[in-house]
C-alpha cells in the first residue's frame, strides 16, 4: 500500500490513530474478501493524507473506486449513521459494509471500518477534497458553504438508532435547513458558548 504523503509518523496524531494508520494495510488484507465490486488490488491501495481520528484508504483497483475508513470503534458506527442519512436523501456516499475489524474485536482498541463509494466528479474521476478546490478557487467558498450547511442540517435531523447525530436545538433554530455553513456555525457556537468560555475564549 502506498501513502499519499509520508504522514504515518506525523506529529499531533493521537497514538490510537498512529496505530491504526500503521496497520491499515493489514486491516485491508483481512477485509479483502468482503470488498464489493469484485476483487480489490490491495497493492494499488493508497493511504490518504489527513484524518485526525481516522485512517482513510483509496481503493482504485476494482470496477469503481472505494474508500475504506478505519477509526476507533464508537456506538453507533459511522457506517450506520451514513446509511441512515442516505435513506433520508442526505447527499453522502453509499456504504457497502461496516463493522469491527475481526482481529481487533477483543483487544483494547477495537477498530471500526466503513467501506463506501469514493466521491467522483462528472468525468468519473475521484473528486478532490473541498479544501483543495478552495485553495485554487476561493470565490467558490460562499456557494460551497451554503451547500455544506444545508446538507449538515439535514444530516443532524436524522434519528439514528440509539442516538441522534448533532443537536436538535440547532435544527429547531432553522425549522428546516440552515441557509449556510456560516449560519449553522453561529448557532452552534451560541448554543455551546459555555464550552468555549471554559477553554478561556471570550466573545
Amino acid at each position: 500500500m502506498t501513502h499519499e504523503h509520508p504522514v504515518v509518523g506525523q506529529m499531533n496524531l493521537h497514538p490510537e490513530v498512529q496505530h491504526i494508520r500503521v496497520n491499515a494495510g493489514a486491516y485491508l488484507q483481512e477485509l479483502s474478501e468482503s470488498m464489493p465490486h469484485g476483487n480489490i488490488a490491495l497493492e494499488e491501495a493508497k493511504l490518504l493524507h489527513g484524518g485526525i481520528m481516522s485512517a482513510c484508504c483509496l481503493l482504485s483497483g476494482g470496477t469503481a473506486p472505494l474508500v475504506a475508513k478505519f477509526s476507533p470503534w464508537n456506538e453507533p458506527s459511522e457506517g450506520e449513521i451514513l446509511s441512515s442519512w442516505r435513506l433520508q436523501n442526505v447527499n453522502v456516499p453509499k456504504v457497502h459494509d461496516y463493522g469491527i475489524v475481526p482481529s481487533t474485536a477483543n483487544t483494547d482498541l477495537p477498530v471500526a471500518y466503513t467501506i463506501m463509494d469514493a466521491v467522483q466528479d462528472d468525468n468519473k474521476a475521484v473528486a478532490p477534497t473541498l479544501s483543495s478546490v478552495l485553495v485554487g478557487k476561493p470565490w467558490l467558498a460562499s456557494t460551497a458553504g451554503t451547500i455544506v450547511g444545508q446538507e449538515l442540517a439535514k444530516a443532524h435531523a436524522v434519528p439514528v438508532p440509539g442516538n441522534t447525530f448533532g443537536s436538535q436545538n440547532i435544527i429547531a433554530e432553522f425549522n428546516t435547513v440552515a441557509p449556510s455553513w456560516n449560519a449553522y456555525l453561529q448557532v452552534a457556537i451560541k448554543l455551546h458558548g459555555h464550552l468555549f468560555t471554559a477553554l478561556g475564549y471570550e466573545e
